[in-house]
């Protein structure tokens, strides 16, 4: 029998590969949700982790696999789906903030993990991470796809995001709590900007009034005012 041994049993959990607990204690020392991502070969799937004593409380869930209800046709394991699942992400999260947890993936920069955490960003959830991490706009809209397969990546990209994705921002903003509603069965006005007519226009040229009343200089501040 060994005596006098250093050797010391990790946690069931780290055993398994499913928790690294240094970094858990301090991810949860920032005091701010964590916003988790994992990737799969099909799909990358993420979600905001609240810290409870009693176990951890998760909200927005969010999956590539949700993509093809707002009008994307192609893979989901790519990096243009990861970023559109983060933005549609950020979109549904009332939070304004929060950090980034990877688990026991490894750090990799232009991953789909940070092409996710671009999307979160881009739509108004601030998750911290080097403008280094992130991919390169063309290959965020699926450009490197395109010139590989010949597919529209980039359009079917940009309609995704600009009309979909938009629109569901605003009408979460409205006051609405169905986090789960897809574009087919909603109906809102994507804000246009305010021409001078003569009619003295509650807001300046060229901004945006939002549903509260508010003006902003892109329809993208509407959330949460």
């Amino acid at each position: 029998m060994a005596e006098n041994t250093n050797f010391k049993v990790q946690h069931k959990r780290r055993r398994n590969q499913q928790t690294d607990y240094k970094q858990r204690l301090e991810l949860l020392k920032s005091g701010k949700p964590r916003a988790v991502v994992r990737t799969s070969n099909k799909h990358t799937k993420m979600h905001l982790s609240f810290y409870q004593e009693e176990g951890d409380e998760n909200a927005y869930f969010t999956s590539t696999e949700e993509l093809e209800g707002y009008g994307w046709n192609h893979h989901t394991g790519n990096l243009p789906a990861a970023y559109l699942a983060g933005f549609l992400m950020g979109s549904r999260a009332e939070e304004d903030e929060a950090i980034l947890d990877i688990g026991l993936q490894e750090y990799k920069q232009g991953s789909r993990v940070f092409a996710a955490v671009k999307g979160m960003n881009d739509a108004g959830l601030e998750v911290p991470a080097g403008e280094e991490a992130f991919p390169e706009e063309e290959r965020i809209e699926g450009h490197h796809i395109e010139e590989m397969t010949g597919e529209n990546v980039p359009e079917n990209f940009e309609d995704v995001k600009a009309f979909n994705f938009q629109k569901l921002r605003l009408w979460h903003t409205d006051g609405h709590e169905d986090t789960n509603t897809t574009i087919e069965n909603i109906e809102v006005i994507y804000p246009q900007p305010v021409e001078n007519n003569g009619n003295e226009p509650t807001c300046e040229e060229g901004e945006y009034q939002c549903s509260s009343g508010k003006c902003v200089d892109e329809p993208s501040k509407c959330r949460g005012l």
